[in-house]
């Protein structure tokens, strides 16, 4: 099995478009490298866990469900993993 990349890439502010959290930074995962976002990527946002896809600007953009449903499974599996981790860290209120 190829070892998985992951890269961070900080870019211009853009507001989450469910939540308005301001998003500076993505995380990448792929196998090959550098991972940056690109126009059609899907992504989540870490605040409100809403999938968004990259516009042409890279602005982003509430992702369709046939979208999301294209995700490799494993993909999906590894950023509820993430998401789940992340969670067990924030503070509870």
């Amino acid at each position: 099995m190829t070892d998985l990349r992951v890269d961070t890439t900080h870019h211009a502010p853009h507001h989450c478009p469910s939540c308005r959290h301001v998003l500076d930074a993505s995380t990448g995962v792929g196998r090959e490298g550098p991972v940056v976002p690109a126009p059609g990527d899907v992504t989540l946002c870490a605040y409100c866990r809403t999938w968004l896809v990259y516009t042409d600007g890279l602005g982003l953009r509430p992702a369709e469900p046939d979208e999301v449903e294209q995700v490799d499974p494993t993909l999906r599996a590894l950023v509820q993993q993430h998401l789940d981790a992340v969670d067990q860290l924030r503070p509870k209120h």
